[in-house]
């Protein structure tokens, strides 16, 4: 099992690779994006390989973003579509949350430090292995 510390404040990426961000994968990513938000930490959620959303899917943004402010924190999208931009432009994602295009463009404008944003890679994620590794992912330590 990999354990990763992550120290408060921090910033760092969150890569969401499978296709759909929808009612077959919310639950278990709300539960385990949400072991990701404390306080003062900001997180930036790559959405480059996220083909569809529905609301399922942005209720969890949302979810997010809310839970996060109450901690003091911060959610931040990056690497959305077009299709993605203009869902999140009618549902005013676009209000509630700061879109980069990059996630070049994002690290540029939140690296404050020089020193790099850490980032948690869901390279394993695939349409075949999706159950598995969001089973693992929901049970993930909560970090602090």
């Amino acid at each position: 099992m990999t354990t990763l510390a992550l120290t408060t404040p921090a910033t760092f990426f969150v890569t969401l690779p499978f296709g759909a961000l929808d009612s077959s994968t919310a639950t278990t990513l709300r539960g385990a994006l949400g072991r990701l938000v404390g306080p003062a930490r900001q997180l930036v959620i790559d959405l480059s390989g996220v083909r569809s959303l529905d609301s399922a899917g942005i209720g969890v943004l949302a979810g997010l973003a809310r839970r996060a402010a109450a901690e003091g924190g911060d959610v931040k999208l990056c690497g959305l579509s077009r299709q993605l931009a203009a869902i999140a432009e009618l549902v005013r994602l676009d209000r509630a949350f700061e879109i980069f295009a990059t996630r070049e463009a994002a690290a540029e404008a939140l690296d404050a430090d020089g020193q790099g944003i850490p980032t948690i890679e869901l390279t394993e994620a695939r349409q075949a292995t999706r159950r598995p590794l969001l089973r693992r992912l929901a049970a993930l330590p909560s970090w602090s």
